[in-house]
């Protein structure tokens, strides 16, 4: 099946987190401006991030990624299998031409 358009996100940090807001929404560091910008700079700033440009949150809580074009918005897509179930998602930071 074709992939169809769902939507896009906004980037303000050159990252993307993708996980269940649920695993981290108790998390009280991310209630104020300073805890979140403590959370971001353990995330970001860890060796696997600089050397791979990804890492992932606790054992499978999120993943967090460079996006590969800075800040911006970015369109996400899903694919469907042949029930209509999502299948995947992707989401496109930089086109074929990039």
């Amino acid at each position: 099946m074709p992939r169809e358009r769902i939507g896009s996100v906004g980037v303000d940090s050159g990252t993307m987190m993708l996980g269940d807001p649920c695993y981290i929404s108790d998390d009280k560091r991310l209630h104020s401006n300073k805890g979140w910008t403590k959370f971001c700079e353990e995330i970001l700033f860890t060796k696997q991030f600089d050397s791979m440009r990804y890492t992932q949150i606790g054992r499978g809580t999120a993943v967090v990624t460079e996006t590969g074009g800075g800040d911006g918005e970015y369109p996400v897509y899903i694919t469907r299998n042949r029930e209509g179930r999502v299948k995947s998602l992707t989401v496109v930071f930089l086109d074929e031409e990039e």
